[in-house]
C-alpha cells in the first residue's frame, strides 16, 4: 500500500492520489498545495534516504545474535512503555509532521543520543508506524502473505489459531524476534485499555497495514478486499497473547504466594530453632536422636524457595513468546516443581489476586 511522501500516512484504495511524473513523488490530492519542494530537492532527497543505516533497511541487516531486535524498535517500544501505556489514543492519533521528520533524522543516524523526553509521546507512536512502514518487506513478509490470509478463512477459530502460529514458525529468525517484540508490545497496550481506549480490534487496525501487506504493485483494490483478513489475522494473534500472557501472570501470583508461605514457614522454623535451644538442655538429647534435624528442614526450605524464584524467572522469560497454541499448558505441566505444588496444595480455593505487570 502506498503511502503519501508528504505527509507519511497511507494513501487508501478510495482515496485521491497524485503522482510527479518526472520525480515520481505520490501524494494526497489534499496535500498538495503542502508542498514546497523541487524535484531536483526531492530527488536528492531520495537519494540521502536510500543510504539510511536504521529506516528502510531490511530487519536481517539491523539485527545479531547479541541484538535479535532492531535497536531503533527497541528504544522507541520502551519509551512508549515506560511513558504511553496511559495516553489515550496512543497509536490512533497522529503526531507532527515536523518534530517526525526531525526525530526520523536523528534516529538514522546516531539513535542512543536522542532524547525521546523532547518529543512528544504521539510523534515518537508516528515513527514506530512509520519504522514499520518503511521496511523493504514488512514482518510477516510478502513471501508469507496468502497463507496468513488463508489461514483466516479456516471455519474453525482453533483451526485459524493454529494455521496462523504455524506460519509465524515460518517466518525469517529476525522477523519472528522483532515480530514477537512487537505483539508483546501491543499486548501491554491492550492491557491498558481502559486508560488508552485501545482495544486489540483497534491497534490491530493500525498495525495490520504496516506488518501484513501485500507488495506495493499489487491491485489496490485487490488489497482493499484483504484489509478485513489482515486485520483479523493480527487481532487474533494478539488477542491469543493476551491470554497466555494473563495465564503467566496468573502462574507467577500463584508462585509468589508458595514463595511467600515457604519464607514464613522458614522464619517459624529458626525462631523454633532458637526458643528450643534456649530452653533445653543438649545432655537430655538421647545419643541415638540425630541432631541436625532442624537444619536439614531449613536447608529443604530455602532449596524451594529458589527453586520457585528460578521458575518465576523462567515463566517471565517466556512471557512475549509467539508459541503454538496447546504449548504453554505443556510447559506449564512440563516445569512444574514439587516444591511449589506442595505448598499451593494449601492455599484458600478463592484467591482475588490481579495480575500485576
Amino acid at each position: 500500500m502506498q503511502s503519501c511522501d508528504q505527509c507519511s500516512s497511507y494513501i487508501w484504495g478510495m482515496e485521491k492520489a497524485l503522482m510527479c511524473s518526472s520525480c515520481k513523488m505520490v501524494c494526497h490530492k489534499k496535500c498538495l498545495p503542502k508542498i514546497h519542494t523541487d524535484c531536483t530537492s526531492y530527488s536528492m532527497k531520495k537519494n540521502e534516504e536510500e543510504g539510511s543505516q536504521h529506516f528502510g533497511v531490511r530487519v536481517g541487516t539491523l539485527t545479531c545474535d547479541k541484538n535479535p531486535v532492531p535497536k531503533v524498535l527497541c528504544i522507541l517500544l520502551e519509551h512508549v512503555e515506560m511513558n504511553g501505556l496511559y495516553t489515550e489514543g496512543i497509536y490512533r492519533k497522529s503526531g507532527s509532521a515536523n518534530r517526525m521528520k526531525e526525530l526520523h533524522q536523528l534516529l538514522d543516524t546516531e539513535p542512543s543520543s536522542v532524547n525521546l523526553e523532547e518529543y512528544p509521546i504521539h510523534a515518537i507512536t508516528g515513527i514506530v508506524k512509520q519504522w514499520l512502514r518503511e521496511l523493504p518487506e514488512p514482518l510477516m513478509t510478502f513471501t508469507h502473505y496468502s497463507d496468513f490470509l488463508h489461514s483466516v478463512e479456516l471455519p474453525e477459530k482453533q483451526e485459524q489459531l493454529f494455521a496462523i502460529y504455524r506460519v509465524l514458525d515460518l517466518l525469517p529468525t529476525a522477523n519472528f524476534h522483532t515480530l514477537e517484540r512487537l505483539i508483546f508490545h501491543l499486548v501491554r497496550v491492550a492491557k491498558n485499555e481502559a486508560h488508552n481506549r485501545m482495544s486489540p480490534n483497534a491497534l490491530a487496525i493500525v498495525f495490520a497495514p504496516c506488518i501484513l501487506r501485500c507488495h506495493d504493485t499489487a491491485d489496490p483494490l485487490l488489497s482493499m478486499k484483504d484489509v478485513a483478513k489482515t486485520t483479523t489475522c493480527v487481532e487474533m494473534i494478539i488477542n491469543e497473547q493476551i491470554r497466555r500472557y494473563n495465564e503467566k501472570i496468573e502462574e507467577i501470583e500463584q508462585l509468589e504466594y508458595a514463595e511467600a508461605m515457604a519464607v514464613n514457614q522458614l522464619k517459624l522454623k529458626r525462631q523454633n530453632t532458637v526458643h528450643e535451644k534456649q530452653s533445653s538442655n543438649l545432655s537430655d538429647v538421647p545419643e541415638d536422636e540425630p541432631v541436625n534435624l532442624d537444619s536439614d528442614a531449613e536447608q529443604t526450605l530455602m532449596m524451594r524457595i529458589q527453586s520457585i524464584k528460578q521458575e518465576k524467572e523462567e515463566i517471565a522469560c517466556r512471557l512475549p513468546d509467539l508459541e503454538q497454541p496447546g504449548s504453554d499448558q505443556e510447559n506449564l505441566d512440563s516445569e512444574a516443581s514439587v516444591s511449589s505444588e506442595s505448598l499451593l496444595d494449601d492455599r484458600p480455593g478463592n484467591s482475588d489476586t490481579e495480575g500485576q505487570y
